[in-house]
């Protein structure tokens, strides 16, 4: 329609000139939305054949928070964050390929940053390893291809994406938890667990009021939620906010343990 690609061919100017939040107010859309990055978005499949840190943990990441979208036309793989986080996740998704990364300011909402990465290929892949049917299955295809001792950082984006980890300032409750779906298969996650030697325990909730419906695994011993810190965080990679929550809890432990005469564990 004439219109609509003289909007368009508007679209295509003003976007090198604009902010896109200039430009969406002049047409009528409130949302703030800049691009920090705009560019031909694609993955460095060397770090697929030969996985590497950053995009194991990366995999992780998307497996906890990311869409895989494929259409007819093409497909897509999003994942939004605060905008801090997205501070941090940012020099990963960079080392692991070219994506599309938008700064955004929703009305009533907090900052994100969205990342996105158009190519075709890696979307197929995903779905190859089940990224689009990850709200009722199982990760085992993907932690099968990921190199056994690299698994701790598929985790550790895993947690971050969707793990919590809460105590009182007493020191005398704690819980950490990694949720998900209702009908989510927790077999891949039970046999790192397992083997850890953690107790857990999988708890299934359903809200009425909102028609939610969803799943987590929680672990509520102090000792049980340090080992589990110590396996994901083998290296320098952790989302500050979440990685400081178990340094602060080890080292509390630790000086407790210590003014009491007892020998912390390694």
């Amino acid at each position: 329609h004439p219109a609509t690609m003289n909007f368009c061919f508007i679209v295509d100017i003003l976007i090198v000139f604009l902010p896109l939040s200039t430009l969406f107010l002049h047409f009528g859309v409130t949302d703030s939305v800049y691009i920090i990055k705009k560019i031909k978005t694609g993955i460095d499949w060397d770090q697929i054949n030969i996985i590497t840190p950053e995009m194991a943990y990366i995999l992780g990441l998307l497996w906890a928070d990311g869409y895989v979208i494929r259409r007819k036309t093409g497909g897509w793989v999003t994942l939004n964050n605060l905008y801090s986080d997205g501070l941090y996740f940012k020099e990963l998704f960079e080392k692991t390929g070219n994506w599309s990364i938008k700064e955004m300011h929703p009305q009533n909402r907090q900052k994100q940053i969205k990342f996105t990465c158009y190519e075709n290929k890696f979307v197929d892949w995903l779905i190859l390893m089940d990224y689009t049917a990850k709200s009722y299955k199982g990760a085992e295809k993907i932690l099968n291809f990921i190199p056994q001792n690299y698994h701790h950082f598929w985790f550790l984006g895993l947690f971050d994406g969707d793990g919590g980890l809460y105590f009182n300032p007493s020191g005398k409750h704690f819980k950490l938890t990694i949720a998900s779906s209702y009908d989510q298969d927790w077999n891949y996650l039970e046999n790192v667990l397992n083997r850890l030697n953690i107790s857990y325990k999988i708890k299934k909730e359903i809200i009425k009021s909102s028609n939610s419906r969803s799943s987590h695994i929680e672990i509520t011993s102090k000792y049980s939620i340090i080992d589990f810190g110590k396996y994901i965080y083998q290296s320098q990679f952790g989302l500050p906010r979440k990685k400081d929550k178990f340094s602060f809890l080890t080292e509390k432990t630790y000086q407790y343990n210590l003014n009491l005469g007892i020998i912390y564990r390694e």
